[in-house]
């Protein structure tokens, strides 16, 4: 159980990477809420949970580093929008 709370405490931070990352690329919260289908509210709601990453930290690395849930943000992010 602890294991499975360790990940759910992760995800706020894994979402604010992917959706920083994101917006480093150029794309805008609309952009990006239209990808993820949900609202441009909602991602900004998400961008502000979680703590934030170093400056050192690279989204794309720690994507690629985390579970299954980190990656389906990520593919989220860089597929076709959501219909």
């Amino acid at each position: 159980m602890a294991r499975y709370q360790s990940r759910v405490n992760e995800l706020p931070r894994i979402r604010r990477e992917a959706i920083e990352e994101a917006q480093a690329t150029g794309m805008t919260q609309a952009e990006i809420a239209k990808r993820l289908g949900v609202s441009r509210g909602r991602v900004g709601q998400l961008a502000s949970a979680g703590p934030r990453p170093s400056a050192r930290s690279s989204a794309r690395t720690w994507l690629r580093s985390r579970s299954a849930a980190s990656t389906r943000w990520g593919r989220l992010l860089t597929s076709s929008p959501a219909k």
